[in-house]
């Protein structure tokens, strides 16, 4: 299982955003180091059911392990991390420093 992931970055952060359908908080793990953005999950899941004449057990597992380099430097006390409706989207605003690293190049005609 590998799910979907879009990274958007603007000038004041970067978001990740990960489709992570029937996962729950408890499942997923974001971790950053080193600019090193990591989102891992692990879902396990058991069922059983039982009825007159039947018994079904069913159990299924998956992990899943993305990881990104992010591009700029990031405020590490502002991180936010919001799971709904199956959507784990991560913002991670920029620090000022970021903003001072940034240099504009000029491009000259020959």
């Amino acid at each position: 299982m590998i799910p979907s992931i879009d990274v958007i970055e603007n000038d004041q952060a970067v978001q990740i955003v990960a489709d992570l359908p029937g996962f729950n908080e408890e499942d997923v793990h974001v971790d950053i180091n080193n600019r090193i953005f990591t989102l891992y999950g692990e879902k396990k899941e058991e069922k059983e059911e039982s009825r007159n004449n039947y018994y079904i057990a069913e159990r299924s597992t998956g992990c899943f392990r993305r990881t990104f380099q992010l591009p700029a430097a990031i405020d590490e006390n502002r991180i936010e991390a919001i799971l709904k409706d199956g959507v784990l989207k991560v913002i991670l605003p920029k620090s000022p420093e970021s903003e001072r690293q940034k240099k504009k190049i000029k491009i000259r005609k020959e």
